[in-house]
Parts: structure tokens; C-alpha cells; sequence
């Protein structure tokens, strides 16, 4: 049987009992009027019996008072403890949802962190690959600037090179020229090699026999002497070539 259903029984038996005893006292009264003038010696009895019994229903009025004092302070007490409850339980969802809150909120700063550090090192890496480029463009460049600018340095010299042999082979023939204007030469075979050391207008430093037959070079050396001084460039690089000079002198064919 529940606690409800036995207070309710409580309640309800004494709701009886009050009505019994207003009904008894009500007898009574009526009683005490009906016998008044034949039994009046039992009036004090009857007053002391209605005395009695009404300080029974006071009291038991008194005991229903306090167990519905007693219920809602029960009842209250339930009800404090279930707030207490449910205030805690509040409590702790919200403690919950905020620390969901904040360990998402985390999570999606760091999942930001992450993001701007790969962006960051996407942008890195292709800048750094943009840069790399450029230079092995530049380099290329360079390197190719560098291939004409050789090839055509080249180019020039030998250019040069060829303007300046051939200057020296028109000097070598005037030298030669001019040396057998001055040269007597021997009716019989042979030759002469000789080296010549020229410095600037064609004058004679040197004169080196480097192979003679027939004995030309004595002759050769007059002629030379005589011939002197030879025909120069003024150019510093072709009388650089013509300094040191090789001559092959014999007779004509």
C-alpha cells in the first residue's frame, strides 16, 4: 500500500470520527433538553461528558493539523531536495555543454592554426619555387649572354687575329722583298735560314744563322745589313708577330 493512499485513510477516518462526534454531541444537547426538568441531576455529568469530548475533536483537529503541517513540511522537504537535484542537474549539463563548447572552440582554432600554417607553407613552397625558377631563368640567360658574348669575343679575335697574320704575311713578303734587292745571289744551290730580331720602324737588333747550305747565309747576312731597316707596321700587334722573325732565303726557281 503507498504512502499516499494511507495518509488519504488517515484523513478520511478522522474526517468520521468528527462527524460522529458532532452527531454525538449533538444527541446529547438534545438529550439534556428533553430530560431537563426530570433528571436534573445528570446535567453536570452530561456537561462533563460534551466538555470531554470536545476537547477530543480539538485534539484531534490539533493532530490533523499537525500531520498536514507535518505532509508539507514532508512535501517541502521533496520538493527542496528535488530542486536541489534538478539545480545540479541543470548545473552539470551546462558544465558539460560548456566544456563541449570550449573543446570545440579549441579544436577549431587549431584546425585554423593547422590550415593557416599549410596555407602558409603552400605559399612558402611556391614562392620558393617561383624564386628558384627565376633564377635558373636568369641563369640560363646569363649563361646563353655569356655563350654569344664568348663567341663573339672569339669571333673578334679571331677576326683580329686573321687581320693581323695577314698584315704580318704582307710585311714578311716586303721584308723579304727587299732583302733580295740587296742580296747577291749565288750561282750555285743552296739556301739559308735565318732569324731576324726587328724592333720598332724595322730596325736591325739581331741577325741568328739557323740553317745554311752552300754557304747563302754569309750573303744573306750582307743583304740583310744592307736592307735594313725593314719595312714595319705600326700596328703593335703585328710588329709584335714580326719581332721574332723566321726568313728562308735561296734562289728563285
Amino acid at each position: 500500500m503507498s504512502k499516499r493512499l494511507i495518509i488519504s485513510l488517515f484523513f478520511s477516518a478522522i474526517a468520521h470520527l468528527i462527524v460522529l462526534g458532532f452527531l454525538l454531541l449533538n444527541f446529547s444537547f438534545n438529550q439534556v433538553e428533553l430530560s431537563k426538568e426530570k433528571v436534573a441531576p445528570n446535567i453536570n455529568a452530561v456537561a462533563v461528558d460534551g466538555e470531554a469530548i470536545r476537547k477530543q475533536i480539538q485534539q484531534q483537529k490539533q493532530q490533523v493539523q499537525n500531520a498536514k503541517r507535518e505532509k508539507q513540511q514532508q512535501e517541502n522537504r521533496i520538493k527542496r531536495k528535488n530542486e536541489e537535484e534538478r539545480q545540479k542537474k541543470l548545473k552539470a549539463e551546462q558544465d558539460r555543454k560548456k566544456k563541449l563548447a570550449l573543446e570545440k572552440e579549441k579544436k577549431r582554432k587549431e584546425e585554423e592554426k593547422k590550415k593557416r600554417e599549410k596555407e602558409l607553407a603552400e605559399k612558402k613552397r611556391k614562392e620558393q619555387k617561383a624564386l628558384e625558377e627565376k633564377l635558373e631563368k636568369q641563369r640560363k640567360l646569363e649563361e646563353e649572354l655569356l655563350a654569344e658574348q664568348f663567341a663573339a669575343e672569339q669571333q673578334a679575335m679571331a677576326a683580329k687575329r686573321q687581320a693581323i697574320m695577314s698584315e704580318v704575311d704582307i710585311y714578311r713578303t716586303r721584308i723579304e722583298s727587299k732583302i733580295r734587292q740587296y742580296w747577291n745571289e749565288p750561282e750555285r744551290d743552296g739556301y739559308c735560314i735565318f732569324n731576324l730580331r726587328l724592333g720598332p720602324g724595322g730596325i736591325l737588333l739581331g741577325f741568328k744563322r739557323l740553317e745554311d747550305q752552300g754557304r747563302f747565309c754569309d750573303s744573306a747576312e750582307r743583304a740583310v745589313s744592307r736592307a735594313a731597316p725593314l719595312p714595319m707596321s705600326s700596328d703593335p700587334d703585328v710588329l709584335e708577330e714580326l719581332r721574332d722573325l723566321n726568313v728562308l732565303l735561296k734562289p728563285k726557281e
